[in-house]
């Protein structure tokens, strides 16, 4: 007895039958009374932190001295002093 050698799925082929499956999915989801926000799910994107810290180190550090205080505090008019807690 011969053994038939199946050829594999295509790619396209898998692709396809993942949306068809996924597409029922959905359907008997909304079916059963599921909302859009539960049907999208919690958000899984996870930052890459070492691009992040990349990009913290490119920027620098700010440094601040007496010339710059002023675009953090304010002028020094005395404006803005009746909102300080007390």
């Amino acid at each position: 007895m011969s053994k038939t050698i199946r050829p594999a799925p295509r790619q396209q082929e898998k692709i396809e039958s993942f949306r068809h499956a996924r597409g029922v999915d959905r359907m008997v989801h909304f079916e059963m009374g599921g909302t859009p926000a539960s049907w999208r799910g919690v958000r899984q994107v996870i930052p890459d932190l070492a691009k992040e810290e990349s990009r913290s180190a490119c920027r620098g550090t700010h440094a601040m001295d007496e010339d710059d205080s002023h675009d953090l505090f304010g002028p020094e008019d005395g404006w803005g002093d009746h909102l300080e807690e007390e």
